[in-house]
C-alpha cells in the first residue's frame, strides 16, 4: 500500500488503500492492525481476532517543576488561602485590642505582631491585658503545628525532586491541552509525513500514538528514535483498545479456513513467539528498552550536580525579603522625621522633650535634633546633652550666612564644634560637611560609667578599672575597645541587683542605671518585664537555667528495712488477709467446742505466716483444706518477701530525691539566695507548685548561707550556664559540695542581658557587638576562661 496506508471505504462501493483494494478484490486478504471497524463491517468480512492491542500515546515526560515555587509546595492553594485569611482575621483583632489600649500605633503593632507570630520571633510588645494575653496565647500554639507540618512538607519537597504533572489517563491528556499524532488519520489526528514527525518528536510539545502489544512490546513508528526516547513516558491508561482482525472479500469461502487457523496458533501461543521474533529482528530494540525502563522505575533522571533550578525557590524568598526591606526602608526614611526645635527657650525645651521621651513607652535611641535660634547655644550647657550625640544649631549671623554648629561627644563634653557656614545670598555651604557626622565610632576617650557587683564567673571585680573578670566583663572591655572609651566602674553594695519603684528611684544596679550614676549595669541581669519601661536591655548574651542544689538524699533509717520488700498496699493486704483467716479459723475451731478457739486461731496464724509447724490436730476435712491452701499462699509470699530484702539488704535505700519542680515543693525543703532578685521572673507565675516554693524562698546574707549549707536542711539556687559550668555562690564551699546534689529539672530560665539608659544612643552599638560575639562563638572561651580564673582565686 501507498501513503493510503489504511485507506477509507466509501458510501458509494469505492475505496482507497488497504481497504478499498480488498472491496475492488485487487487482493484476497488484507492485514495491519486492522481492528474491528464497526462501520466497514458491511463492505467486508473480518475474521476471528488474533491480538488484542491497546492503542496509547507516547507523551513528553514531566518536567522539573520550577525552583522558584518549591517553598510553596508544602501546602496546597486552598491550605494557603486559609493562612492568608486567618492572617488578616488576626491582624483585625489585633487592631482592635491594641486600639482599645489606646495604642497610637495600633495598626502597625498589629500587623508586625501577626507577622512575627507566623514567622516564630520573639514579641517585644508588653502584653496588659488578660484578652491579648490569651489570644497571643492561642496563636502560638496554633503556629507552632502550623510551621511544624510546614517544615515537615517543605523537608519532603527539597529531599524529593517535585516534578510537572505527568499525563496517566484520557483525562490527563485532554487537560494538558497537548496535540498528538500519527502518520494516518486511522489515528484520528493527521500528520502524513514520518520526517515531519522526526522534527516534532525533538520539540517536546507533541504527544505520538502508540500501540501497546499483548506480550509487553509496543509498536512504536519510525519517527521516535533512540536520542529522543528518555525525554517520553508512555500513558498508563489506554485511550481505546481494539481486536486486530484479517480483512477478506465479503462473503469469501476462506473466512472459515482462516478463523480455524487463527484459534489454533492462538491456542499454541504462536503469536507470543511471532511478536518476539518481529520486534528483535526489524525494531529498535533501544526504543524499546527506553519505553520498558522508564515505565517500570520511578528514577526520572540521573544523580546530576545541583543547578540554579534547584535552589532558586529559596533565592525567590530571599529576594522577596529584600525588595520588602527596600520597601520599609524608604518608608521610614519618608516617615521618620529629625526632631525639629525652633524657639526662643529651645533649650527648656530640649530637656523637657529629653525627659519626657524617658516616660514613653517608644524608643527614641536615633533621635536627631535640629535647634534653630539666636538662644540655641544655650543647650550646651544642659546635662542632657551628655546622652545625645546627633545634634546641629543653626545659628543665624546677621542674616548674611548661618554657622551649622553641633557639640564633642568624647572626652570633653558639649564644647561647640563648627561644622559648616551656610550663606543665604547664594544658598551655598562652606565646606559641604556632613551635618550629622558619626561620633560614635571613636569616641576619643569618652568616660563610660559601669555599675556591677561580684557575681561569678559573670563578674568578678577588681582593684582598679583594668583587672576586672567574668564573661560579662570581657564583653564590656571589647566595647571600650571598640570604641575607644574609658571605662569607670562602680561595683554595688549589698543591694546587688536592687529594686525600682514607681516614683522613678531605686536602689542597687538598677537603681544606679536608672538614676545615671552608671552608663551600664550587669551581673546577670534577666529579661525582667517589670523593669522594662525604665530602661533598656540590650540583646541577649547567655541563655541560663535557674535551678537549685539540694541535700543529697540520706541513707534510709535501719529499721525500717525489714518493711521496705513490700509496698504499704502489700503490707495492708497482707494485714486484711491475716484478719480474716483469723475470722475463719474461729469460726471452725468454734464448731470443733473448742473453748479457747480465738487464742489458738491466732496462735495457728503466726505459726503459718513465720513458717513454723503446727502443733494442733487437723481433725476435720475443712480445716485441713483451709490450712493447707494457707500453706500454699504463706510459702510463696515468704519467698517473695525473701527476695525482695535480699535486694534491700544488697543495695543502699535513700530517700527520695528532689530531681523536679514537684519535688522541691513537695519536700518542705526551705531555700533561698542574697537577694530576692531570683524570684522576681516569677513574680507572674501562679500556678501552685511555684507559689509553694517562693513562699520557701528566703534571703540571707553570705555568713547565714554558710552556715546552712553545713546543716543540710536548707537548698541554694543557682544557675546552670549553657557550657556546662555553674554559677554557684561563694557560700557554697569545697567540703560540703559532697553533701549535695543538683536538680535535674531548672526551676525556670532565663536570657542575660546589659541594662543601660533609656534611649540610650549606645543601645545598637551594644547590640551589633553581642550579635557577633554571639556568631564568633566567644562567649563558650570567656566562660572557660573565668571558671579557670575563679579556680585560682
Amino acid at each position: 500500500m501507498g501513503d493510503d496506508l489504511w485507506g477509507d471505504v466509501y458510501a458509494n462501493w469505492t475505496g482507497i488503500g488497504l481497504f478499498g483494494s480488498v472491496l475492488n478484490d485487487e487482493i484476497d486478504i488484507g492485514y495491519a492492525a486492522v481492528y474491528t471497524w464497526e462501520e466497514y463491517y458491511k463492505f467486508m468480512d473480518y475474521t476471528k481476532t488474533l491480538i488484542r492491542s491497546g492503542v496509547t500515546c507516547l507523551v513528553p515526560a514531566p518536567q522539573l517543576a520550577a525552583g522558584w515555587v518549591t517553598p510553596l509546595r508544602s501546602f496546597s492553594l486552598g491550605m494557603w488561602i486559609a493562612l492568608v485569611i486567618v492572617l488578616l482575621s488576626n491582624t483585625i483583632v489585633l487592631n482592635l485590642l491594641f486600639y482599645r489600649n489606646q495604642n497610637k500605633r495600633f495598626f502597625i503593632d498589629s500587623l508586625t505582631t501577626a507577622i512575627k507570630l507566623y514567622v516564630q520571633q520573639p514579641l517585644t510588645l508588653t502584653l496588659k491585658r488578660g484578652l491579648l494575653k490569651y489570644f497571643i496565647v492561642t496563636n502560638m500554639i496554633m503556629v507552632l503545628f502550623i510551621s511544624s507540618s510546614y517544615s515537615s512538607g517543605l523537608s519532603s519537597v527539597m529531599t524529593v525532586p517535585r516534578y510537572g504533572k505527568s499525563i496517566q489517563t484520557v483525562k490527563d491528556l485532554a487537560s494538558s491541552h497537548l496535540n498528538w499524532t500519527g502518520t494516518t488519520d486511522a489515528w484520528i489526528f493527521s500528520l502524513r509525513q514520518v520526517e515531519e514527525a522526526i522534527t516534532a518528536s525533538k520539540q517536546y510539545n507533541f504527544g505520538f500514538s502508540v500501540e501497546r502489544l499483548p506480550y509487553g512490546h509496543y509498536a512504536v513508528g519510525p519517527y521516535i528514535q533512540r536520542d529522543v526516547i528518555c525525554n517520553y513516558r508512555i500513558m498508563q491508561e489506554d485511550l481505546y483498545w481494539g481486536q486486530c482482525t484479517f480483512l477478506l472479500r465479503k462473503n469469501s469461502v476462506l473466512l472459515p479456513l482462516l478463523d480455524k487457523l487463527i484459534l489454533r496458533v492462538f491456542e499454541a501461543g504462536l503469536e507470543a513467539y511471532w511478536e518476539n521474533q518481529v520486534v528483535y529482528q526489524f525494531m529498535d530494540m533501544s526504543v524499546q528498552r527506553g519505553i520498558m525502563f522508564y515505565t517500570r522505575h520511578i528514577i526520572e533522571h540521573d544523580t546530576i550536580k545541583l543547578t540554579w533550578e534547584h535552589v532558586e525557590g529559596a533565592f525567590a524568598v530571599l529576594v522577596l525579603g529584600y525588595a520588602a526591606s527596600i520597601f520599609t526602608f524608604v518608608i521610614e526614611l519618608i516617615l521618620d522625621k529629625d526632631i525639629l526645635i525652633h524657639h526662643e527657650n529651645a533649650s527648656d525645651i530640649f530637656v523637657q522633650f529629653e525627659n519626657l521621651i524617658r516616660l514613653h513607652s517608644e524608643r527614641f535611641n536615633a533621635r536627631r535634633y535640629i535647634v534653630t535660634g539666636q538662644n540655641s547655644l544655650q543647650i550646651l550647657l544642659t546635662k542632657e546633652l551628655e546622652y545625645v550625640s546627633d545634634l546641629l544649631l543653626v545659628v543665624p549671623n546677621d542674616g548674611e550666612y548661618f554657622e551649622m554648629i553641633t557639640h564633642t561627644y568624647g572626652h570633653k563634653i558639649n564644647e561647640p564644634v563648627l561644622l559648616d557656614i551656610w550663606y543665604s545670598h547664594n544658598y551655598t555651604f562652606e565646606r559641604g560637611n556632613d551635618m550629622f557626622p558619626n561620633k560614635l565610632s571613636n569616641q576619643n576617650g569618652r568616660t563610660f560609667k559601669i555599675g556591677t557587683f561580684t557575681y561569678e564567673p559573670y563578674s568578678i571585680t577588681g582593684t582598679d578599672d583594668y583587672s576586672f573578670h567574668g564573661t560579662e566583663t570581657s564583653l564590656v572591655y571589647e566595647f571600650v575597645r571598640k570604641y575607644n572609651l574609658t571605662p569607670s566602674f562602680t561595683v554595688i553594695g549589698d543591694e546587688l541587683w536592687g529594686d525600682i519603684y514607681d516614683n522613678w528611684t531605686g536602689i542597687g544596679l538598677l537603681g544606679s542605671v536608672l538614676d545615671d550614676s552608671v552608663d551600664i549595669g550587669y551581673a546577670a541581669v534577666y529579661t525582667w518585664e517589670d523593669y522594662y519601661k525604665f530602661m533598656d536591655y540590650t540583646k541577649p548574651l547567655t541563655r541560663t537555667g535557674i535551678t537549685c542544689i539540694v541535700p543529697a538524699p540520706q541513707l534510709a533509717a535501719g529499721w525500717f528495712t525489714p518493711l521496705r520488700s513490700f509496698s504499704l498496699e502489700m503490707w495492708i493486704a497482707l494485714l486484711v488477709v491475716l484478719l480474716s483467716d483469723a475470722v475463719v479459723l474461729s469460726l471452725i475451731f468454734y464448731g470443733d467446742h473448742n473453748k479457747r478457739f480465738v487464742t489458738d486461731s491466732i496462735m495457728t496464724l503466726i505459726k503459718l505466716y513465720l513458717l513454723q509447724s503446727l502443733t494442733i490436730p487437723l481433725k476435720g476435712k475443712l480445716l485441713k483444706y483451709f490450712i493447707a491452701m494457707n500453706m500454699i499462699m504463706v510459702l510463696l509470699i515468704s519467698s517473695s518477701y525473701s527476695s525482695g530484702l535480699s535486694s534491700v539488704m544488697t543495695v543502699p535505700r535513700y530517700d527520695k530525691a528532689i530531681r523536679t519542680i514537684k519535688d522541691l515543693a513537695s519536700s518542705g525543703l526551705p531555700w533561698g539566695a542574697t537577694s530576692d532578685a531570683w524570684l522576681i521572673s516569677l513574680r507572674q507565675v501562679n500556678e501552685e507548685d511555684y507559689k509553694i516554693i517562693k513562699n520557701r524562698f528566703v534571703v540571707k546574707k553570705e555568713d547565714d548561707l554558710t552556715a546552712s549549707s553545713r546543716l543540710h536542711n536548707f537548698g541554694f539556687s543557682l544557675e546552670r550556664l549553657p557550657y556546662g559550668h555553674y554559677a554557684v555562690g561563694p557560700y557554697i564551699k569545697p567540703d560540703v559540695i559532697a553533701n549535695y546534689r543538683i536538680m535535674q529539672e531548672d526551676i525556670y530560665w532565663e536570657q542575660c542581658i546589659f541594662v543601660i539608659r533609656k534611649n540610650s544612643v549606645l543601645l545598637s552599638l551594644l547590640d551589633n557587638l553581642i550579635l557577633r560575639v554571639f556568631e564568633a562563638g566567644l562567649e563558650a572561651y570567656w566562660e572557660n576562661e573565668a571558671i579557670t580564673f575563679e579556680a585560682k582565686i
